[in-house]
């Protein structure tokens, strides 16, 4: 489902973040529709979420590594939530991107 969904991250810290870590700020999401979400410092925030599964094994190693440096875990245990449940693993505030729908006759 996921390759006809994207977003493009515009929000400039937001971007550099992406590009940062995934070499660029378009990626596929699992859905074209955003969920209300709790983050910290986001409480009933709209969000997408990163379609894991198709990042490359190398973008899914740096990502890992983020986001253990980011919230000070370890390694392992962000790769084991993320195995847990990767379709809502990595929120995208919809706030800070643009959602792309590739394909919309498929959908709608």
């Amino acid at each position: 489902m996921g390759k006809d969904f994207s977003v493009t991250i515009i929000d400039p810290e937001r971007a550099a973040e992406w590009t940062d870590v995934l070499g660029t700020t378009t990626v596929n999401v699992v859905s074209p529709l955003p969920s209300l979400v709790n983050l910290p410092g986001h409480p009933r925030a709209l969000a997408f979420f990163l379609d894991i599964k198709l990042l490359s094994g190398a973008q899914r190693a740096a990502l890992v590594n983020h986001l253990a440096n980011k919230f000070g875990e370890p390694a392992a245990d962000v790769e084991a939530a993320i195995a847990e449940d990767p379709d809502h693993a990595v929120p995208i505030l919809d706030k800070d991107c643009i959602m792309v729908i590739q394909n919309p006759w498929r959908w709608f």
